[in-house]
């Protein structure tokens, strides 16, 4: 990873140019000169046209071109993990296919690095200032523990007594979650993205297929929220000092209001597992739902093939 001290903003940034230009480097030149990657730069990680790649119906790729195509899953995986987290849904879709990849999944692959090749140089920004949210964001009124101590009387963040004292001062926790319903035409998985913020620095992104089957909206967002849940627990012991619960912002309004009623009429037992993982996380003060309208989700950026316009629109907030 790179890291540079940007004067201006007065903290430090973090970017993987080095690794990335050394990749585009090494596939360069195993390609032949009229190569697409060598000709053309793409404005986004994924081509929306091709935005379903389980669906893909060429040939599969013989031994030489599997190896080449899994080189360069690996090497974006890679580069997906220290830092490029603009490429994380198009990382997790491609991924699945490397056992037996075929001809269309590679050109998404070289589309991808043609994106890197094109925007080479983004950097995270390590920032501890609180997050600047979006002014129009409605919060969902009450108290949460209040509400819950009657279902939740021994509901508290666990700590272990051997733990170190947390370094720095305390910083604002956020998590931006979103889920896409059905999203995989064949199978009808759902996909959950998380986005984690320790003050104003990104430190935690994910895009994963969700393993079970949600039959609505509501279902896969409680998943997602679950996994948000999760995340945010494991983000307690980093060693960081939190100010407060975690904002956890979502644009289903449905979701945030269960996550805040003790009464809520769940039939199906996964859904109800989830419900109570994250109600018993608001409970014990760990975590505080948020709505958000849809146009301010940063997480959509890792659950679906974004327009270059959105998702520069995303980046702008959280890269440089």
């Amino acid at each position: 990873m790179d890291y540079n001290f940007d004067e201006e903003m007065k903290c430090w940034i973090t970017g993987t140019k080095t690794y990335v230009e050394e990749c585009i480097g090494r596939i360069q030149a195993l390609l032949p000169p009229g190569h697409m990657l060598c000709t053309h730069n793409t404005p986004a990680p994924y081509n929306r046209k091709a935005s379903h790649p389980e669906e893909d119906k060429s040939n599969f790729l013989d031994d030489t071109g599997k190896r080449q195509y899994q080189m360069l899953v690996g090497m974006a995986q890679w580069a997906m993990t220290i830092g490029q987290m603009d490429i994380a849904y198009a990382v997790s879709s491609l991924t699945r296919f490397s056992s037996a990849p075929r001809e269309g999944h590679l050109e998404l692959a070289f589309y991808l690095f043609g994106y890197l090749k094109k925007f080479p140089n983004k950097q995270l920004p390590v920032n501890s200032r609180p997050l600047e949210l979006c002014p129009t964001l409605t919060v969902t009124k009450g108290t949460f523990k209040a509400d819950f101590l009657e279902e939740y009387p021994d509901a508290k963040e666990d700590q272990d007594p051997k733990e170190p004292k947390a370094f720095g001062k305390p910083v604002q926790t956020s998590v931006f979650f979103d889920a896409n319903l059905a999203h995989d035409l064949v199978t009808r998985r759902s996909i959950t993205g998380l986005l984690v913020y320790v003050g104003s620095t990104l430190v935690s992104w994910t895009s994963n297929r969700q393993v079970c089957i949600a039959s609505s909206t509501y279902c896969s967002e409680f998943i997602a929220m679950r996994a948000a849940t999760e995340e945010a627990i494991y983000a307690l012991f980093t060693g960081c000092s939190c100010r407060g619960a975690y904002q956890f912002t979502c644009d289903n309004l449905g979701v945030i209001q269960s996550a805040a009623m003790k009464d809520a009429d769940l039939k199906k037992k996964h859904v109800a597992i989830s419900y109570h993982c994250v109600c018993e996380a608001v409970a014990a003060q760990i975590i505080k739902p948020i709505w958000f309208k849809t146009n301010e989700n940063w997480s959509d950026i890792c659950t679906k093939a974004l327009s270059g316009l959105k998702q520069n629109a995303i980046l702008s907030r959280t890269m440089l």
